[in-house]
């Protein structure tokens, strides 16, 4: 696979077969993944950068958002778009439900849209963040979204209602990553003022764990079966700690990278 400029996302359709990927060069492709296959199948194009690309959960369309404010679908079949979606800013960030019903984008103007996949029709009112947006993600059950801002705030929303679950939840500095761990009932969060933090949304109190770390914490992750919790820093350090206690599993240095996202296995993050 090469790709003439800088990627931005990627992601594989729900059997495996396939991937995504969102590219700097204003081009989402669709990949068939084989073994040797260096071909994308499908070119996905925008007037500028594609934030993101997306499969749908039964693979058969891809949705892709650019920093040119469009929101597009696309039928994997036969490669046409059938719906699109003009923002009054750039497209941060997109997310199907699991049960592929609703597609939620995230956009500069500082507003989560949702959109009836079935009906291509968008659905409610918007949710209103104050800041620009840089992500956004169903939970597990689909019935709550987590919204970030390119600031630092943090937000759950009802899917249903369109009302706040919780308070924001909010850092000393900008937040780079958050994550419904695998209940849906609990957020991790990450920023650059050194903290993970963990917020229940059922709790009386809402913040239940902070752990101050030596730089910057850029990426996070919960295992599949929500026992541990996992993230990456600046200075090339990656912790595992386990959920309810806090303890540390794992503390590895590796080589200084800057890391973006990290990945356990089936996890549903921002």
């Amino acid at each position: 696979m090469c790709i003439r400029d800088r990627v931005n996302h990627v992601s594989f359709s729900a059997d495996g077969k396939y991937l995504v990927s969102a590219s700097l060069d204003r081009t989402a492709r669709v990949w068939g993944v084989t073994e040797g296959a260096s071909t994308a199948i499908l070119e996905l194009v925008h007037e500028e950068s594609v934030t993101e690309a997306i499969f749908n959960p039964n693979g058969k369309l891809v949705a892709t958002g650019s920093e040119d404010g469009w929101l597009r679908l696309w039928e994997i079949d036969s490669g046409e778009e059938i719906f699109s979606l003009q923002h009054p800013g750039s497209v941060s960030s997109i997310d199907f439900s699991p049960d592929g019903h609703q597609l939620a984008t995230a956009c500069r103007d500082g507003l989560v849209r949702l959109l009836n996949v079935a009906e291509l029709q968008m659905v409610k009112a918007p949710l209103i963040h104050r800041d620009p947006l840089s992500s956004v993600r169903f939970s597990p059950a689909g019935d709550l979204l987590l919204s970030v801002t390119v600031g630092n705030e943090a937000r759950v929303w009802d899917v249903e209602t369109g009302n706040p679950v919780s308070p924001p939840f909010r850092h000393l500095d900008h937040i780079y990553h958050a994550s419904f761990d695998e209940t849906g009932r609990r957020v991790a969060t990450a920023g650059a003022d050194r903290l993970v933090k963990v917020w229940d949304l059922a709790g009386a109190s809402a913040r239940v764990n902070e752990w101050e770390e030596e730089s910057l914490v850029q990426a996070l992750a919960y295992s599949p079966d929500g026992k541990l919790l996992a993230y990456g820093m600046r200075n090339g350090k990656v912790i595992v700690r386990d959920k309810t206690s806090g303890k540390v599993i794992l503390d590895g240095p590796l080589e200084p990278v800057s890391y973006t996202h990290l990945t356990l296995p089936t996890i549903y993050s921002v």
